[in-house]
């Protein structure tokens, strides 16, 4: 079974593939953060960290799930003319991913946003995802608020890139 994640500080796109017949998606959905730590807080980002991989485990361990594999996307700095946002916000993103890796402890494959997606925007990446999945399987990704469903799509997009799939 492979685990993979899109890291967020606040919630993650998670996925659970059956990676050792089928490869087909048995679960997929948005694991929030419970707690909300802000930069000015002594424990950012180390308790928004821990607080995520505990989430992640916990949603696992209620699924029933127990993966021998992780795929999860390492970010990556983009020159300044493709960038968004503050870039100094990948070191925190970075050092969850960190945690993630030390919190697994299977064989964990690392992919950079341009490896499994490359620079395909949002909407075309997400329907591309979801033309991917067969109707069982679509029906197995869980409903989030549509402003964060994409990160559920992306976390499926990495499974499905890591089964090569995608």
């Amino acid at each position: 079974m492979i685990l993979a994640i899109d890291p967020g500080l606040h919630a993650c796109g998670c996925a659970i593939f059956d990676a050792n017949t089928s490869n087909e998606l048995l679960w997929a959905g948005l694991v929030k953060n419970p707690i909300d730590v802000h930069p000015e807080n002594p424990s950012y980002p180390s308790g928004l960290w821990n607080s995520m991989v505990d989430a992640v485990d916990t949603e696992l361990h209620v699924l029933g799930y127990e993966p021998d594999r992780l795929a999860i996307e390492l970010p990556q700095v983009y020159i300044a003319s493709r960038s968004k946002g503050d870039p100094n916000d990948l070191i925190a993103l970075a050092g969850l991913v960190g945690a993630f890796t030390h919190w697994f402890r299977g064989m964990t494959f690392l992919y950079l946003p341009r490896e499994w997606k490359g620079s395909v925007p949002k909407k075309i990446m997400n329907d591309r995802v979801l033309k991917h999945l067969s109707e069982e399987e679509r029906v197995k990704i869980e409903k989030s608020p549509k402003s964060l469903q994409h990160n559920v799509y992306d976390g499926v997009g990495i499974g499905l890139r890591h089964l090569k799939r995608l």
